[in-house]
């Protein structure tokens, strides 16, 4: 087994490429807040990031899975937790959202592919920062039942399944 020890070493010799991590808000250049939000005023303390910085500053490759609305897609975070696009020149950031998968680089945050449910308005309503979208977008396919029944054995408590 794997302890947070032994994920930290093989981090810092640089054996981790691909990284997964969420949080309460992203933005447009991929930092991730996971520690403070303000509520009309009163500052939240949430339970922070157990480590995902060091994730976020040595990985090649990241994967932020986020809920798309506009309190959490942010232009910018209110506190960075995990740094984006500034840690690395080589870095690749993805964000998955339930209405599909979007790149983040310095030009922008741009549309890779849409859900087949998603409308492009409520994409570019969805986030506080500007969505790029071209024509003839890929859309995803519905999950087969071989794949629901994957995901089901992976997330035992059910929370990308509700």
């Amino acid at each position: 087994p794997l302890d947070l020890s032994d994920a930290f070493a093989m981090l810092e010799r640089g054996e981790v490429d691909v990284v997964g991590l969420s949080g309460a808000q992203v933005d447009k250049r991929g930092n991730i807040n996971s520690t403070l939000i303000n509520n009309s005023g009163a500052i939240k303390r949430l339970p922070g990031s157990g480590g995902a910085c060091d994730f976020a500053s040595f990985s090649r490759k990241e994967y932020i899975f986020m809920f798309h609305e506009p309190r959490r897609l942010v232009d910018k975070v209110g506190y960075i937790t995990s740094p984006g696009l500034q840690t690395r020149q080589d870095k690749e950031i993805n964000l998955i959202t339930n209405y599909g998968v979007f790149k983040i680089e310095e030009s922008g945050v741009n549309t890779l592919s849409l859900t087949m449910e998603a409308e492009p308005e409520k994409v570019k309503n969805g986030a506080e920062f500007e969505i790029g979208m071209e024509r003839g977008i890929k859309r995803l396919e519905h999950f087969t039942d071989e794949e629901i029944e994957l995901l089901r054995k992976l997330d035992v408590y059910g929370i990308a399944h509700r």
